[in-house]
């Protein structure tokens, strides 16, 4: 491995660019896999060889084969780092181009009192449930919920915090932070 610096120096820039992802497209597409797969994002071989060439595209636009320094860092630790970075970059821009937005529409005339929540079983607890229900179907604000239930406020805000984003993962629904303005 450390002979990639000095492969590099030859005049055959693209050949050695060549032997370089070669040598290490399993290591990369490893990395972008590893990162997927602990980030609970499911994408198929097609999004993950975009992925491949946005990292050979950016170690090539920006020469980082030859800032490499093995004083720094292993080669692995590189690329891994490339390769998470890069990732990251790809999810934000298709979250931007494929954002899912579920909507709910409630006709003004439908009885609201025999509304109730559809969460699939064993997503949610009893108390997450309970809580979600009170809050959206009930319009209870949480300083309410956490009386009725004698718990405090600060718990309900983040029991439904924590049942929305389970909702959300379940759902494979990710979310655009807004920006603060």
């Amino acid at each position: 491995m450390k002979t990639i610096n000095k492969e590099l120096d030859n005049q055959n820039i693209s050949h050695d660019l060549n032997i370089f992802f070669k040598k290490y497209e399993y290591t990369i597409k490893n990395c972008i896999n590893y990162f997927l797969k602990n980030n609970t994002y499911k994408l198929n071989q097609s999004d993950i060889d975009d992925i491949f060439q946005d990292i050979a595209f950016k170690i090539i636009k920006n020469n980082y084969i030859k800032k490499f320094s093995y004083k720094k860092s292993s080669i692995k630790t590189w690329i891994s780092i490339i390769s998470r970075t890069v990732t990251i970059d790809y999810l934000r821009k298709i979250k931007n181009y494929n954002y899912k937005y579920y909507e709910l529409y409630i006709d003004k005339n439908v009885e609201t009192d025999n509304i109730k929540l559809k969460i699939p079983p064993g997503v949610l607890t009893q108390r997450q449930t309970q809580i979600l229900e009170m809050s959206f179907v009930e319009g209870l604000k949480s300083v309410e919920i956490a009386d009725k239930l004698k718990i405090k406020s600060g718990t309900v805000r983040s029991i439904k915090h924590q049942s929305i984003n389970k909702l959300r993962k379940y759902l494979d629904i990710h979310t655009k932070r807004r920006k603060k303005s």
